[in-house]
């Protein structure tokens, strides 16, 4: 995991944190600190958040509606602390695979199947 934090870090990457309690943010690692594995944590600038149910499935519930290249007054910077011992998993974040994933009207083997290529 910690080199997908320093590639999110450095190279500007959005990622998903998945939280162990469940809960899930989407955004950009803003802060690292590594001191000792028990005091280790991340900061994120929030894009989205929300959460896992009991299916794995991701809800976005709040859109932070941040553009964080874009620098005014209606712009504010809402970010989060996340203990890395609390973190289930992280990975990067792709909107169009998100929308594809949640979309309704396909069922989830058709869903898989377009992620890796296949077209009906």
């Amino acid at each position: 995991m910690q080199k997908d934090f320093l590639e999110s870090f450095f190279y500007d990457r959005i990622v998903m944190i998945t939280l162990k309690n469940g809960k899930v943010y989407v955004g950009l690692i803003s802060e690292l600190h590594e001191a000792h594995p028990q005091s280790s944590y991340v900061r994120l600038v929030l894009f989205y958040s929300g959460y896992r149910d009991h299916k794995m499935d991701i809800h976005l519930l709040k859109d932070y509606n941040l553009n964080v290249y874009e620098q005014d007054e209606a712009n504010t910077l809402i970010s989060v602390v996340v203990a890395e011992t609390e973190i289930l998993s992280l990975t990067f974040y792709e909107q169009d695979v998100y929308n594809r994933l949640n979309s309704k009207s396909e069922s989830h083997l058709s869903k898989l199947l377009k992620l890796v290529g296949h077209i009906f």
